[in-house]
């Protein structure tokens, strides 16, 4: 299945070569749950409300590695007209369903290359990129302002998928950040966590419940998971790796 993603996407490639990278930890943990049949511990991991009802790392069922035709209609209506690689970077890391919600996780926030840390760095975005964000969310009555959305592109964009999505499926949308250690003590003028929260604050103001926005540590998912059955493997994953053991 992994390879399957990785030949179409050449970015998510890339980084599941890196032990250390998110990408890395996070299809390892979803593997690991898969391998155990314990997937349906992740909606209570990433904070799914009701009954788990599937799956999507990168667009695709992890068990059998078939895409999603709802996550690729929702990926153009926010990003109309854009090219393959556009629309793969707008491709949440994680999606859960339940019966309840649907889920839409970032769990790459702390990559140099994420959106988030492009924009702090000042870097622009296409226009066009910009504008379907802005008007897919001012058709949920979340009406930002062209420099808000710059300045909140990465949840902005988020967002806007999760909930065309959740549209589609007649369930409450839930954005969730998902970052390493809040703060890196190798490197401490580096914080994941707030880095996408200052870039948020645009959309939170703006939002009017009608999207929650939510931020975890990837202990926190630990701690979550450790609480249901066949999750050994995927929690001891998480707490051993290198970037957040505690020291």
């Amino acid at each position: 299945m992994l390879a399957r993603i990785a030949a179409a996407r050449p970015r998510v490639a890339a980084e599941l070569e890196r032990p250390h990278a998110e990408e890395a930890l996070l299809a390892g943990v979803v593997l690991d749950l898969a391998a155990t049949s314990a997937l349906a511990a992740l909606a209570r991991a990433v904070g799914a409300v009701g009954g788990y009802q599937r799956s999507l790392l990168w667009g695709a069922d992890p068990v059998t590695g078939a895409e999603d035709l709802g996550l690729a209609a929702a990926l153009h209506t926010v990003a109309p007209g854009a090219g393959r690689a556009a629309l793969l970077e707008a491709e949440p890391d994680l999606v859960v369903v339940s019966s309840e919600s649907v889920v839409v996780v970032d769990a790459t926030v702390g990559r140099p290359g994420h959106a988030a840390a492009r924009a702090a760095r000042g870097e622009p975005v296409p226009p066009r990129l910009l504008d379907g964000v802005r008007d897919a969310l001012a058709s949920y009555g979340i009406v930002l302002d062209a420099a808000d959305v710059v300045t909140a592109y990465a949840p902005a964009r988020l967002a806007a998928v999760a909930l065309v999505l959740g549209d589609a499926l007649d369930r409450p949308a839930v954005t969730v950040a998902l970052a390493g250690r809040a703060v890196d003590l190798l490197r401490p003028e580096r914080d994941d966590a707030a880095t996408w929260s200052d870039a948020a604050a645009a959309l939170l103001r703006g939002a009017g419940g009608r999207v929650e926005v939510r931020a975890l540590s990837w202990l926190q998912v630990a701690d979550r998971l450790a609480q249901a059955p066949r999750t050994e493997p995927a929690v001891e994953r998480i707490r051993t790796h290198p970037t957040l053991a505690a020291r």
